[in-house]
C-alpha cells in the first residue's frame, strides 16, 4: 500500500469533530493569547518572538491531539466536541437544537405580515393566507405570555392595509378593538355601554314565518341559553327546559314581543301557568308540540325543569341595559353585517364574562347558524374570509354544535381561533369527548404558555421524538478520571413538558400546523418595524377621529 493511501485511511479514521480532535482550533487561540499578553506588558515582539509564540501554540495543539489519541485508543472515546468537555453544563446538543427548531415550510413564510400572523423566523413572518386556506385553531396561553399582541399582529395589517378578512371576536379587555373603533366597518357590541352597538337576537323573524322556520331558529336560542352542564347525567332536565323555553318563545313572539320582554315575562311569572295559558290561547302546532307534554304536570322534576328555565334566562330579565342593547338601541348589529364586510367585536368586561355567558353562547350560535346557511351553496372566490376569535372560550360554557361547525367551516372560508389556558378548561366546558373532537379539528395550534402539567404533556407528545446520543463513562483512581467511554442512542421528546412552562418567559412560540411542528419567535407588534409603523399611523388617525367626535358632542350640547 502506498504511503499516500495509508495517510488517507488514517485521516478517514479521525472521528468527528476533526478540528477539535486534532487540536488545530487551539493554535490560533494560543498564538493570539501569547502575542496579546506580551503587548499588554508594554513589550514588542521580534520575528524570533513571533516564531517562539507560534512554536508554543503548536506544542499546545500537539499536546491536545496526543491526549485525544490516547482517549480514542485506550478509553474508546469517539465524540470530541466542546460539549463533551462540559457535559455537566446541560447544554443542548446539536440534535436537540435541530429537533426542537425544525425548519418552517416555505408556504408559511413571507417577508410581509399578511394574513393570520403566527410568529417570525429570522426576517420572515410565519403566516397563513386567508385567501388560500382557512383553519380551525387553538391558541393556548397564560396571563402575560403575549396572547393579545399575537392576535393584534394579524389585526393591524388587516385593518390598516389589506382588509383581507372580516373579524368576529370576543374582546374582554377592549384591547383588540380600541384602535379600530373609529373605522366605519368595525362594529362594537356592548351590553352595558349605550354608546356602542346593540344586537338584534330576532333579526331573522318575520310575522308570516312558518312554524318549521320558527322552530329552527328558536331551538338554537334555547340550546344556547340552557347549558347542557352535567352532560348525559342531567340531560332529562336541560333537554326538557330547552323544549319548554322553545314553546313559550314560539307563543310570545307571535304576540309581537321582543326578546327582553319575553325573557322578563317568563322569568317573573309562574312557568307552568304560562304553559297552560299558551295552550289555551294558541292553535300553533309548534306551541302544542313543545308544551302539551307538560300540561297539568306537577312534582319535583317539573319544578327542577322550570327552575332550569328561569335560571338560564335570569340575566336578561327586567334589565334596563338588556332592554336597550337587545331591543331599543338605534344601532343594532346582526349576522348580516358579516355579509356586508363589517367586523364585529363583542365587548364584555373580563370579570363579567361568566355572568353574560348565555348571551355570548347565543351570539356565536346564531353567527354559526347564519354562516352555515348563507354559505351552503354560495361560496365564491369573491366572498371575504371570516376569522372568529373566541377569547376566554371555556368561560362561556359550551357553544351549541361548535364541534360540528369546526368540521365544516374550513370549506366556507371561515377560520376559528379558540383561546384557552389549558386543555382541562375545554374538557370542563364541553366534556371530554367533545373536547377531544375540538382538539382534533383544530389543525392549527399556537402555544404561548401552558397552565398545568396535563396541557404541557399533551403538547410535548405532539412534538414527536428524535434520537439522541448517550455517552457513559467509567472512572477509576482517586481523581475519578475516566478510563472508558461507551456510546448508545435513545429516543427523546423534541420538547419536554417543562420547556412549555418556560415559553411564557421566553420569546418563543410553538406552532403545530397541519401536522408540522415548529418553534418560532413571538411577534410583538410594538417591537416589529413594519407593524409598529402601521400601528402608530393608525393611532394618529384614531386620535383625530376621537377628537372630532368629542368636538361634535360639545357643539351639540351648546
Amino acid at each position: 500500500m502506498k504511503l499516500k493511501d495509508t495517510i488517507r485511511i488514517l485521516i478517514d479514521k479521525i472521528p468527528d469533530n476533526r478540528i477539535i480532535f486534532t487540536g488545530i482550533w487551539s493554535i490560533p487561540v494560543s498564538f493570539g493569547t501569547i502575542v496579546a499578553m506580551v503587548h499588554s506588558w508594554g513589550h514588542g515582539l521580534t520575528i524570533c518572538g513571533y516564531l517562539l509564540a507560534a512554536l508554543c501554540a503548536m506544542t499546545g495543539g500537539a499536546l491536545i491531539t496526543a491526549i485525544h489519541i490516547y482517549q480514542y485508543l485506550v478509553w474508546g472515546k469517539r465524540k470530541f466536541t466542546f460539549r463533551s468537555a462540559l457535559h455537566n453544563a446541560e447544554l443542548p446538543s446539536r440534535r436537540k437544537q435541530r429537533a426542537s427548531h425544525p425548519e418552517v415550510p416555505e408556504k408559511y413564510l413571507s417577508h410581509c405580515p399578511t394574513g393570520y400572523v403566527l410568529g417570525r423566523v429570522g426576517n420572515q413572518y410565519v403566516r397563513i393566507l386567508p385567501s388560500t386556506d382557512s383553519f380551525c385553531g387553538l391558541l393556548c396561553s397564560t396571563p402575560g405570555s403575549g396572547k393579545s399582541v399575537t392576535i393584534m399582529a394579524s389585526l393591524i395589517e388587516n385593518f390598516c392595509l389589506t382588509r383581507a378578512f372580516t373579524v368576529v371576536a370576543t374582546d374582554p379587555k377592549g384591547e383588540l378593538s380600541e384602535k379600530f373603533s373609529d373605522l366605519p366597518n368595525v362594529k362594537i357590541i356592548s351590553l352595558t355601554d349605550r354608546e356602542q352597538h346593540g344586537y338584534n337576537i330576532f333579526y331573522w323573524y318575520e310575522p308570516g314565518m312558518s312554524d318549521e322556520e320558527l322552530e329552527k331558529h328558536l331551538k338554537v336560542i334555547a340550546e344556547a341559553l340552557v347549558s347542557d352542564a352535567g352532560g348525559k347525567k342531567n340531560e332529562y332536565f336541560w333537554a326538557n327546559a330547552r323544549k319548554m323555553l322553545t314553546g313559550l318563545m314560539a307563543w310570545m313572539i307571535r304576540q309581537g314581543k321582543n326578546f327582553p320582554e319575553i325573557m322578563t315575562d317568563i322569568s317573573t311569572h309562574n312557568v307552568m301557568a304560562l304553559i297552560e295559558q299558551a295552550l289555551e290561547e294558541t292553535d300553533s302546532k309548534l306551541v302544542k308540540k313543545m308544551l302539551s307534554a307538560y300540561s297539568g304536570k306537577t312534582g319535583e322534576d317539573i319544578e327542577s325543569i322550570t327552575t332550569e328555565v328561569t335560571t338560564a334566562i335570569d340575566v336578561f330579565a327586567a334589565s334596563s341595559s338588556m332592554d336597550w342593547s337587545l331591543a331599543e338601541s338605534p344601532r343594532m348589529v346582526t349576522p348580516y353585517d358579516t355579509a356586508w364586510g363589517n367586523s364585529i367585536f363583542l365587548s364584555i368586561e373580563q370579570e363579567r364574562i361568566e355572568e353574560f355567558a348565555p348571551f355570548i353562547r347565543l351570539f356565536y350560535a346564531q353567527m354559526f347558524q347564519y354562516l352555515l346557511e348563507s354559505r351552503e351553496n354560495n361560496v365564491t372566490s369573491s366572498q371575504t374570509p371570516i376569522w372568529f376569535v373566541l377569547e376566554e372560550a371555556p368561560l362561556y360554557g359550551a357553544i351549541p354544535h361548535l364541534d360540528s361547525f369546526l368540521s365544516t367551516c374550513r370549506s366556507k372560508k371561515i377560520s376559528v381561533c379558540i383561546v384557552c389556558q389549558a386543555i382541562s378548561q375545554l374538557e370542563n366546558a364541553y366534556g371530554k369527548e367533545k373536547a377531544n373532537t375540538i382538539l382534533d379539528d383544530s389543525l392549527v395550534k399556537v402555544v404561548l404558555g401552558v397552565a398545568n402539567n396535563e396541557t404541557a404533556e399533551y403538547f410535548s407528545k405532539m412534538t414527536g421524538q428524535y434520537e439522541e446520543d448517550r455517552t457513559s463513562t467509567q472512572t477509576h483512581g482517586l481523581l475519578k478520571l475516566p478510563n472508558a467511554y461507551s456510546y448508545s442512542q435513545e429516543r427523546r421528546r423534541c420538547m419536554d413538558p417543562e420547556e412549555f412552562f418556560r415559553l411564557k418567559d421566553t420569546n418563543s412560540a410553538v406552532l403545530f400546523i397541519d401536522g408540522n411542528f415548529m418553534q418560532v419567535t413571538k411577534v410583538k407588534y410594538y417591537e416589529d418595524r413594519e407593524l409598529s409603523a402601521l400601528m402608530r399611523h393608525r393611532e394618529i388617525q384614531h386620535e383625530a377621529a376621537v377628537k372630532r367626535k368629542n368636538e361634535a358632542k360639545i357643539n351639540e350640547s351648546i
